[in-house]
């Protein structure tokens, strides 16, 4: 049964995927982060993540990787990730804050 669950969840966020394609399609480099929902948590949550031998940093995005993410995860923020606060998602919003002050 954990194994049902598992795959419904994962057909789940493929699907939930396949509704904001325009996103992932803005992002490429980004696509190893939306293989799984997981994998998207664990880089707003540290800031990194890696895949393949391959590291991500949030910090070194360009800035219209940054936008095209925050789009995606204001999204994700309302629609799939019930529990979306600044004590989980530390890097997230550290990363946040420092781009809107960087801008002024």
């Amino acid at each position: 049964m954990a194994f049902r669950n598992q795959t419904n969840e994962h057909d789940q966020w493929q699907n939930y995927c396949a509704q904001r394609q325009q996103y992932l399609d803005a992002i490429p480099r980004l696509q190893p982060l939306f293989i799984a929902a997981d994998n998207l948590d664990t880089f707003l949550e540290s800031g990194t993540f890696t895949v393949r031998d391959v590291e991500y940093k949030m910090d070194t995005l360009t800035q219209r990787e940054w936008d095209t993410l925050v789009l995606f995860v204001n999204d994700y923020s309302n629609t799939w990730q019930s529990y979306f606060t600044r004590t989980q998602y530390v890097a997230y919003f550290s990363e946040l804050a420092r781009r809107e002050t960087s801008i002024d």
